[in-house]
């Protein structure tokens, strides 16, 4: 796959497609990888943003989560 449909996918993605749609479309392996595209490019997602710290676990109930 070139850089350039690469591209035009980050660009979809950044129009409004999903990411499963994209995959479906493009035949693609899995969605992460239009995540992985956008940092080689240095590509800001729109869509993901930073958890609060508040929100965030206490260091001690990190262990509960880990499966």
């Amino acid at each position: 796959m070139t850089d350039e449909l690469r591209l035009q996918i980050i660009q979809e993605y950044l129009d409004g497609a999903s990411k499963y749609s994209l995959k479906r479309k493009y035949n693609l392996r899995d969605s992460k990888s239009i995540s992985s595209w956008m940092l080689k490019f240095g590509i800001e997602n729109p869509y993901s943003q930073p958890i609060p710290l508040a929100l965030m676990p206490k260091k001690k109930n990190l262990r509960k989560l880990r499966i």
